[in-house]
């Protein structure tokens, strides 16, 4: 019986994870068009690495470069403190 009482807070929990990033998204896709001098409708913003408790990784990319962002957010994704982690024009690392 435990489990039908876990399984609606599991599957809101999964919605709310999905909701957060699409948020942290829109929230960096302003902050890219700067750091980038790039026009919002050329930027591509991906996860790189989700993290608990609000915590993640995201990439911008667009107009020939790629920053990425470090996010430490709100539990639903409405205030988020984003920094760059990797610079614009910073070199593309070598194997």
């Amino acid at each position: 019986m435990v489990s039908k009482q876990i399984l609606p807070l599991l599957v809101g929990l999964l919605f709310v994870q999905c909701t957060t990033s699409a948020s942290v998204m829109e929230q960096i896709r302003p902050r890219a068009v700067f750091d980038l001098n790039c026009p919002a409708n050329q930027i591509q913003v991906v996860e790189i690495a989700g993290g608990g408790a609000g915590v993640g990784t995201y990439g911008a990319i667009g107009c020939g470069q790629r920053v990425r962002y470090e996010t430490v957010c709100s539990f639903d994704g409405s205030q988020c403190s984003i920094k760059v982690a990797t610079a614009a024009n910073s070199p593309k690392p070598t194997e």
